[in-house]
């Protein structure tokens, strides 16, 4: 018999403090409750750990084209500055971020402690 998985960003199959370091590219802009998932991340990261991020921003995902063409949640989208301020609320400490045309940025943030 074969066991089946699965995956969620809000609810990762991990315990506490295993990873060194989580990568999410474009993914969290699709989960509803996206705060959650960064404390989820920051749950399971190792004190020191990394997340490294890229992701689609409010701008782009409320434009009228975007809409017509692509699936987003549209409550509660994040600019660059809510995000990095989601990060520290959820207790990571952002180091670097870029934003890309209004629409993407990338982020690395740290757990505290090691």
């Amino acid at each position: 018999q074969r066991a089946s998985t699965t995956a969620s960003s809000s609810a990762i199959a991990a315990p506490e403090a295993t990873y060194d370091a989580v990568f999410d590219f474009g993914i969290i802009h699709h989960v509803p409750d996206w705060r959650h998932v960064l404390a989820e991340i920051e749950r399971v990261l190792k004190p020191g750990g990394l997340l490294y991020a890229e992701e689609v921003l409010a701008p782009f995902i409320v434009h009228p084209l975007t809409q017509r063409i692509l699936q987003h949640p549209l409550d509660d989208r994040f600019e660059r500055a809510g995000f990095i301020e989601a990060l520290r609320a959820a207790g990571l400490a952002p180091m670097a971020s870029e934003e890309m045309w209004r629409s993407f940025a990338w982020f690395v943030a740290q757990k505290p402690g090691a």
